[in-house]
């Protein structure tokens, strides 16, 4: 008869523990949410119109460094989460990338097969990709015509 007893107990200990962890899991996705992925989105899309800026100024040609950028960090609208000397803690830029080969990798219906913006903490941007916004900059943007060949 005892054991009887302690089956309704125990199952309310049980229900209660599965609340709290479940409560507690709740919680913490929402700070991480908050604190890490939200702002590091932000920066992923702030970077990418960074680049595509400085694609406008700077037709076939890639930015090679961080200071290649900072002139257009405050140009660019929307939600700076960190300040822009930040930024590389955050984000991953390949600064080796050639515009040329990019345009090549580009699909028809705008969609990138490049990564060259990541996030450092590995995961992927909540917004719109920040490949994507480039390769749809680079199809819709036709290069910029070479330089007629000078005659003898």
């Amino acid at each position: 008869m005892p054991a009887k007893r302690l089956i309704k107990p125990i199952i309310i200990l049980v229900i209660i523990a599965l609340f709290l962890g479940c409560a507690a899991r709740f919680a913490f996705e929402c700070w991480y949410t908050g604190t890490v992925l939200k702002p590091d989105a932000y920066a992923s899309t702030w970077t990418a119109q960074m680049v595509n800026a400085f694609l406008v100024d700077h037709p076939n040609q890639w930015p090679r460094a961080w200071a290649d950028l900072k002139p257009y960090s405050l140009e660019r609208r929307g939600i700076h989460p960190y300040p822009f000397e930040d930024l590389p803690a955050h984000i991953d830029l390949d600064f080796t990338a050639d515009v040329t080969q990019l345009r090549k990798q580009v699909t028809p219906d705008g969609h990138a097969t490049f990564e060259v913006i990541r996030l450092r903490n590995g995961t992927h941007s909540w917004f719109v990709d920040p490949n994507y916004v480039i390769s749809r900059y680079l199809k819709e943007t036709p290069p910029p015509e070479s330089a007629p060949a000078s005659s003898p």
